[in-house]
């Protein structure tokens, strides 16, 4: 596996529950959020090492596929919550931002198991 291949699992959980807290505040209106912010599923950083690595070298993995189908899905209740905070649809929001939760905890499990089984893959 090339230096390149190498991907921080750990760092990227702990940028995926930095992001899910943004997530928690704005809902609660103590930050502001810019469309910008929410990033497709592609651009942030886990996105860009699925899609320049990681789904070409664990693509047939099960866990990597559940990976990239739930980092889609978060991405998209992102967008729903944002949208919906600022039509004054608070309750659909918070209901979507279960959604989240129970989609950010797949993807936390999900990160953990990959980074046990692509190292022992790759060594």
């Amino acid at each position: 596996m090339s230096t390149n291949d190498i991907f921080d699992f750990g760092g990227a959980k702990q940028k995926h529950l930095t992001w899910k807290s943004k997530i928690r505040a704005f809902l609660d209106g103590k930050r502001t959020m810019t469309p910008g912010e929410a990033l497709s599923h592609n651009e942030c950083e886990l996105g860009q090492w699925l899609f320049s690595v990681g789904l070409r070298k664990f693509g047939k993995n099960p866990l990597m596929i559940e990976l990239d189908q739930k980092h889609q899905k978060l991405h998209a209740l992102v967008k729903q919550i944002l949208d919906l905070k600022r039509s004054g649809k608070v309750e659909q929001a918070e209901t979507e931002y279960a959604a989240l939760l129970q989609t950010s905890d797949r993807i936390v499990a999900l990160l953990d198991e990959l980074a046990i089984t692509t190292t022992r893959k790759a060594a």
